[in-house]
């Protein structure tokens, strides 16, 4: 009879599918794994040989992974208030040492969906009401800002033939901490990311993707006076570029209509891992993944957060 074994490691869990088998030599049964079914948040029903698919051992493991999603979001909240704290504090060594036990608890996209997204959240509720100061304010995401850099910069890069993409604000924009969110997620697709920051003029980002030529452009758009600058590079890059695939995402386009948007770009109201979620990984021959179409709009059901965009800041 087949069952579930857990194995846990380092906070992690891990899932096996082992059976109970006579050993002769030795006069009593021995567990022998059938398959190693992975983590249980990333397990499913495929993950089990075909003939051990009973409705027991499915509902054994649908549980296990509710209550492991259950263990993984309260850990959350104790580390993100612990980070949040720290950043407020402007304590680096705590910040980053929170920040390297949630990537390996939670793993990447549990840290910055569970954790970082939402203290910089709260870090911009805080200063709206008043609580901290612009000081203040500026200390914590800057220091979130150092510590995403770190996290990006021990990533490995995209294979020299892997698509391009690049990661831009229109010109006026200095919000460029959520570009830095994006660049870590493409980068642990396989992509090689070339963010190029904040402030530089509209005609210089053309002038630097014509030369390029990558897969697709980024981007990101918090004040709401640069909505018209973002817009009109969008539009730019889709006549000029034949084929570029262009997303437009943050605070910034809540005044677009993501209901009959220009073809081939995206106008994505969600969080970026939602968004990246669908872009297939880098591997492709000779680097020629093929990123999806354009669906016009992006709207998960959860609208935790706006894509390219998690801090909200008065000027």
């Amino acid at each position: 009879m087949a069952f579930l074994r857990v194995k846990r490691s380092r906070n992690r869990v891990y899932a096996y599918l082992v059976e109970s088998r006579w050993d002769p030599s030795l006069g009593h049964p021995r567990q022998h794994v059938i398959a190693y079914l992975g983590r249980p948040d990333q397990a499913s029903v495929d993950s089990i040989p075909v003939a051990y698919r009973t409705p027991s051992l499915i509902r054994a493991l649908d549980a296990l992974a509710a209550e492991d999603r259950s263990r993984r979001q309260s850990g959350a909240v104790g580390l993100r208030s612990r980070f949040l704290e720290a950043l407020l504090a402007g304590n680096r060594p705590n910040a980053r040492s929170v920040a390297r036990t949630a990537m390996r608890e939670l793993g990447p996209e549990g840290f910055f969906r569970d954790v970082f997204v939402p203290s910089l959240h709260e870090i911009g509720r805080r200063f709206s009401r008043r609580e901290i100061s612009i000081s203040s304010e500026h200390l914590a995401t800057g220091l979130a800002a150092g510590i995403l850099s770190e996290i990006n910069a021990s990533l490995p890069e995209g294979a020299d033939d892997a698509p391009e993409v690049v990661l831009c604000v229109p010109e006026g924009e200095t919000h460029t901490l959520a570009l830095q969110i994006a660049e870590g997620f493409l980068r642990r697709k396989g992509y090689r990311v070339l963010n190029v920051g904040g402030s530089a003029p509209n005609a210089s980002v053309l002038d630097f993707v014509r030369t390029r030529r990558p897969k697709a452009v980024l981007i990101s758009f918090t004040l709401p006076d640069r909505l018209e600058a973002g817009w009109k590079l969008a539009r730019r890059l889709l006549q000029e570029i034949p084929g570029i695939r262009v997303a437009v995402g943050g605070q910034g386009t809540a005044a677009l209509r993501s209901d009959a948007p220009p073809k081939g770009l995206d106008i994505v109201h969600g969080p970026v891992e939602e968004y990246l979620r669908d872009w297939p990984n880098a591997n492709g021959e000779n680097g020629s993944a093929s990123l999806p179409g354009a669906r016009g709009r992006h709207e998960p059901a959860d609208d935790g957060g706006r894509f390219l965009s998690p801090v909200r800041r008065r000027v």
